[in-house]
Parts: C-alpha cells; sequence; structure tokens
C-alpha cells in the first residue's frame, strides 16, 4: 500500500516539475556502541528535522517544509496523565520555533515551516484531492502510532483506534463521508480490550468538555509573537470534525439501531 502512496507522491513531484530525492531514516534500539541505544520514539521527530535542516543548507535551499495538520501539530493532551512531554510535540509550533532559533544562533539561514499549520486533518485532505492526490492513494497512507505491520507482523498499516488513527478517520469522513481505509479494526469493535479502546474513552470524555485558550497555552507555550485565537480556532475545527466521526461510528457500531 505503501508504495502506491510513493507513485503518488512521485506522480505530483513530475506534475510540478520540481526534483523529489528520497533519504530513508530509521531509529534503532539495538546496542550501540556496547550501550543500549533509545528504545522510544521520541527523538524521531529531532533526528527527522536535523536532517532536513543539513539536507536544506548543503542544497542552498532557505526552507525545510514540515507538513502536519495543526491538530497533530499541537497535539492537544486528552487527558492531564497524557500533558506536557507526555505527548508527542516533534511539530508543535515552539519546538519549530526552537529549532529555527539554534540554527539563527549557529549562523545558518534554514527556515524550518509547516505549511499545513492552521489546517485541520479534513481540510488536508481536501487539499490533498484538490492537488489531484486520488482518494485511493490517500486512504492507503499510514498515520497510525502503533503500526500493526511493524509492531505484530498484521496485514494493515493502521490499526485504526490510537488518536492519531482516530484523526485520520475524523478528516476523510470530513472530507468524502466515507473512510476507505483497511485498518486492523474499529473503535467501537465488541472485541476491543479496555486497553486498546483507551484513546477513544478519552477522546470522547474530551470531546464533552469545553477547550479554552488556558488549555491551549497551560499545556506548551506558544512562540512570541503567535496569535493563539488562530490556533483555538484549528482546535475547535478539528474538534467539530471528531465529533462528526463519533457520531459516524456510534451509528456504524454492531446493534447500532
Amino acid at each position: 500500500m505503501l508504495g502506491n502512496v510513493s507513485a503518488g507522491v512521485e506522480a505530483l513531484a513530475r506534475r510540478s516539475g520540481r526534483e523529489l530525492r528520497r533519504l530513508t531514516l530509521a531509529l534503532t534500539n539495538s546496542s550501540v556502541y556496547g550501550k543500549v541505544a533509545e528504545r522510544s520514539s521520541r527523538p524521531r521527530g529531532l533526528l527527522y528535522a536535523a536532517t532536513a535542516i543539513r539536507a536544506a543548507a548543503a542544497n542552498h535551499a532557505d526552507s525545510v517544509q514540515v507538513p502536519e495538520n495543526g491538530q497533530l501539530a499541537l497535539n492537544p493532551p486528552l487527558s492531564a496523565a497524557r500533558s506536557a512531554s507526555l505527548s508527542t510535540r516533534s511539530v508543535h509550533p515552539r519546538t519549530l520555533y526552537l529549532l529555527n532559533t539554534v540554527i539563527r544562533t549557529v549562523g545558518g539561514s534554514v527556515t524550518v515551516e509547516n505549511p499545513l499549520a492552521h489546517l485541520t486533518k479534513g481540510e488536508v485532505c481536501r487539499a490533498a484531492v484538490r492537488a489531484g492526490l486520488p482518494l485511493a492513494v490517500l486512504a492507503q497512507g499510514m498515520c497510525c502510532g502503533a503500526p500493526p505491520r511493524q509492531r505484530r507482523g498484521l496485514p494493515y498499516d493502521n490499526c485504526g483506534v490510537c488518536f492519531p488513527c482516530l484523526v485520520r478517520r475524523s478528516g476523510l469522513l470530513a472530507r468524502t463521508g466515507i473512510d476507505p481505509t483497511p485498518y486492523e479494526t474499529t473503535p467501537r469493535h465488541p472485541s476491543l480490550s479496555t486497553e486498546r479502546a483507551e484513546h477513544w474513552r478519552t477522546l470522547r470524555i474530551w470531546l464533552g468538555r469545553p477547550y479554552t485558550m488556558f488549555d491551549l497555552i497551560g499545556d506548551v507555550p506558544l512562540p512570541p509573537g503567535t496569535s493563539a485565537a488562530n490556533w483555538l480556532q484549528v482546535i475547535e475545527s478539528g474538534r467539530a470534525e471528531l465529533r462528526a466521526m463519533v457520531r459516524w461510528a456510534e451509528s456504524e457500531a454492531p446493534g447500532a439501531a
């Protein structure tokens, strides 16, 4: 499936006239120089960003584009147990601000930017389709935080129940009313364990209470000169897409009227 996504990206590159260069990166949890390496994926975002910055500088490019929808860039914690560093912040506006500050401090000129920062997942899906990416290819991408193919050797790239997968579902449903992605399971499947349904339960609780400016700036500070109101609007628009996805999932659940 990911081969089809690569073909779609290459087709868009040809259409735009841009040169496409690929560089494969991966983290390892094996021993390095006799020491146990980092077992989590927490350094992954920094590894990717640093590599892109180095490549941009070597090729005299002005910027590095890190495309992530605003919902997952901010990644608001669904509960207090996932606040601050307990959730990924690799593309958070403050993270990019700090990266750019480091670049300037060492005399670099590359700027790291997120061109999708103020778009929800649904808005990103709409933009992708308008740009010529077929929906069938869009549905075959991987957004999962715990990919079944990598973790358990199953024939699925997306589990369907982690928070990134739930945001993915909401975005595709907001764009077309359907989500043809082949998931491992659904958030309302009767066989789903309590542990695996955690994100679904927490998401519903989070959507049932207000999300305020204090929630936005109290988790991870925004960079100086940033409009908090604009970011809050991204979250609220994304919450609307997620609520619609919850209603859809409940109507599709086994035994639903």
